[in-house]
């Protein structure tokens, strides 16, 4: 049977088309919403004055693939994760390891909100698919 006898065919081909072109855009959007949230949850976690400062230097960065957090404080990383193993870094609580103090507990407790939030993008993304909406 060729191509364009199949029935749906050119819907299909038209919708995955519509599909991947905004895809994409609907998983940046959902990417910002999480790095909005997660910085946010992160500066309320945030318990010593120095993970505070740290916290609140946390910026969100944006291109046309999504959103990325970071920090431009030389000592972010002492403030999330700790120290006390060498002279130079007596100043930071002791080192948790990968779990981190304010950073990575929030991401933790706010998993399932933040894979919400991916899923809602993905569901938005496929709107062209859905042929009873």
């Amino acid at each position: 049977m060729p191509v364009e006898e199949i029935q749906g065919y050119n819907e299909f081909q038209r919708d995955t088309a519509r599909i991947e072109k905004g895809f994409p855009e609907a998983m940046r959007q959902a990417s910002i919403s999480i790095a909005t949230e997660w910085i946010a949850a992160a500066q309320t976690m945030a318990g010593l004055r120095q993970q505070a400062r740290a916290a609140q230097s946390l910026i969100m960065a944006t291109n046309t693939e999504g959103a990325q957090i970071r920090s431009d404080l030389e000592w972010f990383g002492g403030a999330e994760f700790g120290g006390q193993g060498r002279p130079q870094t007596m100043q930071f609580p002791p080192y948790m390891g990968q779990r981190g103090y304010f950073l990575w507990p929030a991401e933790r407790q706010n998993d399932d909100r933040f894979m919400q939030t991916w899923d809602d993008g993905v569901q938005a993304a496929m709107i062209p698919w859905n042929r009873h909406g």
